[in-house]
């Protein structure tokens, strides 16, 4: 099971949530998002590395989430982690989902994403 599949299962399983697949030109990219406000948690899509300024053209599946602008600071510079793509970057995060990141940090991040559009 890759990285996505573990995340995405773990998604659906803990908040009940289900993907949406918003955009019929990127079937690949998808939100999970409150029942109650609509808000957005969570993004997972599958782009190429290069849309993160990485050289490579090869695909990689990503997750991006809403935290504190204080955490993406912190997390931004770290391995696996980049400013965010095609969102806000000073209140998003771009996690890879190609195992660099253990599973357990992206969960915690997820609650944190949770909790922060739940309001």
């Amino acid at each position: 099971m890759t990285q996505k599949e573990r995340i995405m299962n773990h998604i659906e399983s803990e908040y009940g949530a289900i993907p949406e697949y918003l955009w019929e030109k990127f079937p690949n990219h998808f939100i999970y998002r409150h029942k109650n406000n609509k808000k957005w948690f969570a993004l997972i899509a599958s782009i190429t590395k290069d849309k993160l300024g990485e050289k490579e053209k090869e695909p990689v599946d990503i997750i991006n989430i809403k935290l504190d602008p204080f955490e993406v600071d912190i997390y931004k510079s770290q391995n696996g982690f980049h400013p965010a793509y095609h969102m806000n970057k000073q209140k998003w995060l771009t996690a890879k989902l190609d195992d660099t990141i253990p599973d357990e940090i992206i969960e915690e991040l997820i609650y944190n994403s949770f909790l922060i559009t739940k309001k």
